[in-house]
């Protein structure tokens, strides 16, 4: 059984991996074009255009980044299956390392997400960095909060030599 799902994770690696190379690349573009290009000239044309320029490559940003996130997603699922089967052999802990390995990967997602977004959000308004960047803090607590819990009778045991019974 646990072959075949190594086989399907790496069949779904192998599918997503294209797609999100095509996607992170347009968007890193755009990203790249709107932060040193086009939102800086639209400053020095004028006031009032930088706002129209940053909501227009914001959209076109998020268009490509969040249409990655969703294959980046399968791949992290699919790797955290591939790593957890590598880290053990017994079901209840191939479950925990998956859940994880997946709980790492989404935070990681998350802080990247973030740190896409924040120059484009602070050339709107800093605000709307603010409430981007207090939302992607609790997200990040909220899974490490889970991959923590995974090991936490783990974690006791190491700490105060308490078996669980």
């Amino acid at each position: 059984m646990s072959r075949r799902e190594i086989e399907a994770s790496v069949s779904e690696i192998k599918e997503a991996l294209p797609k999100v190379a095509v996607n992170v690349f347009v968007g890193i573009l755009v990203w790249l074009f709107s932060s040193l290009i086009f939102i800086p000239l639209a400053n020095y044309v004028t006031l009032f255009a930088s706002p129209f320029v940053t909501l227009i490559s914001l959209a076109v940003f998020s268009y490509f980044w969040f249409k990655a996130l969703v294959n980046l997603f399968k791949l992290n699922k699919a790797f955290s299956n591939v790593m957890a089967h590598r880290k053990s052999e017994k079901r209840e802990e191939i479950e925990a390392y998956k859940t994880f390995y997946e709980s790492i990967g989404l935070v990681l997602l998350a802080i990247l997400t973030y740190l896409l977004l924040r120059p484009l959000l602070n050339s709107i308004h800093p605000v709307f960095n603010g409430l981007v960047l207090i939302t992607t803090v609790v997200i990040v607590f909220y899974f490490l909060y889970i991959s923590i819990g995974v090991f936490s009778t783990k974690i006791l045991e190491r700490l105060f030599g308490v078996k669980k019974g």
